[in-house]
């Protein structure tokens, strides 16, 4: 099976932000389906709440639904993964997680497409998509079901590569699940040129339709900035940030490396990590190891990233694998200049967003001499991170992901 694809560039070729219509023509309705919380600070969290605002925004009738979305009734199952089997086996409970949380999202999206029909559901995730496919035949419907990738090579390597997913059969039914999701759903949507490759390309694995949609997110916040004298950090400090979870794919620990080389050359520079994970205490011996405790803050988790970015004078990303990471379109809608290691969907950012600094994922080195011209001028800062803003924009807002969703998915 071929699939027919569509590429909708924000800004380029999809249409113009859209105003709500007041046409006599009725718009689709839209379900967006995830197993997720309803609020959070990952990316998949931050793409729900951008679409959906975006779509009601536009005038698109739109609802977020859940495991969570019929109330407490599904918690106490939830909540014995954490208290019972998550300290037994990591296995066990990535199991048990997704094996309840398919059978809550199944009974919500059920019960409310019977009650409300929809036109189009989109699925965060192969889990969701199941769950929205056996709805669509218990109830015999015809909606359609659209499948947005934010995983990287696929879900049970992400679970395996954190130690998740240890037993090879449990493995290969998560990848059994997403394989049959991808080649069932009416359309994919892929928020990097990169993941489409992976899974049509690298994995051959068939589709029906599918679209190139990037990340979107609120063109503006309403934050008053955190000052630089709250987090001990002075006005001639240059300051890196970085914003991830602390663990292997991030790289942080080979960052570390790579900052090192910097505060040898610019005793000034300062590097603040937001976010927390697995490999926090490993982090914290490697800053002692390297002798930098003076000039690195470890923040851990917080939720005002936004509030924090303006700090800075350089966004640093040093992640191994990334699809369309959010963190870096934050940083360009703060208007900091920004410094990654392009791979995967994030070379196609650092090209859109533009002037930005690709650094070496092997040669520290190398990456020092790309980074020199950045951290020795502040015109050069102010400048890239300008043009950044600017880009983002055009590229990247919440408007123009909405309205290359409507185009894709024909919402009008």
């Amino acid at each position: 099976m071929k699939a027919a694809t569509s590429t909708f560039i924000p800004g380029l070729s999809a249409p113009q932000a859209i105003a709500p219509s007041h046409s006599a023509a009725k718009s689709a309705r839209v379900v967006i389906a995830t197993v997720n919380t309803p609020k959070g600070e990952t990316g998949v969290h931050t793409h729900t709440d951008a679409l959906h605002s975006g779509l009601l925004a536009a005038g698109i009738d739109c609802s977020v639904e859940s495991p969570f979305s019929r109330g407490p009734m599904w918690i106490p199952v939830f909540a014995l993964k954490r208290l019972l089997v998550s300290p037994l086996n990591k296995t066990w409970a990535t199991r048990y997680y997704r094996f309840w949380h398919l059978v809550a999202l199944r009974q919500v999206l059920t019960r409310e497409l019977a009650q409300e029909p929809a036109d189009v559901v989109i699925a965060q995730c192969p889990l969701s998509a199941r769950a929205a496919l056996d709805a669509r035949d218990k109830l015999r419907a015809s909606f359609r079901v659209a499948m947005v990738v934010h995983f990287n090579y696929s879900e049970a390597t992400e679970y395996r590569d954190r130690g998740e997913l240890k037993d090879e059969k449990a493995y290969q039914g998560v990848l059994d699940l997403e394989t049959n999701a991808v080649q069932r759903v009416d359309q994919m949507i892929y928020v990097s040129g990169w993941a489409k490759d992976v899974i049509e390309r690298e994995r051959c694995l068939p589709t029906r339709k599918s679209d190139v949609i990037w990340n979107g997110i609120a063109s503006s916040v309403d934050v008053a900035p955190v000052r630089r004298a709250t987090l001990g950090l002075s006005g001639d400090d240059i300051v890196m940030i970085s914003v991830g979870t602390l663990e292997p794919r991030k790289n942080q620990i080979a960052m570390l490396d790579l900052f090192a080389k910097v505060v040898g050359e610019f005793p000034k520079a300062k590097l603040v990590l937001i976010g927390d994970g697995t490999q926090r205490a490993e982090i914290e011996q490697k800053i002692a190891k390297l002798g930098l405790q003076n000039n690195v803050l470890l923040l851990g988790h917080r939720t005002d990233v936004a509030a924090l970015l303006p700090v800075a004078d350089l966004y640093i990303h040093y992640a191994k694998k990334e699809n369309c990471p959010v963190a870096l379109i934050e940083a360009a809608r703060a208007g900091l200049p920004i410094a990654a290691i392009p791979t995967g969907g994030t070379g196609e950012l650092l090209e859109q967003l533009g002037p930005t600094v690709r650094l070496s994922e092997t040669d520290v080195n190398a990456s020092l001499n790309l980074l020199r011209p950045i951290l020795s001028d502040p015109a050069v800062r102010r400048d890239a991170g300008t043009k950044t803003k600017e880009r983002f924009q055009q590229r990247f807002s919440r408007e123009a992901m909405v309205a290359a969703y409507v185009e894709a998915l024909a919402l009008r």
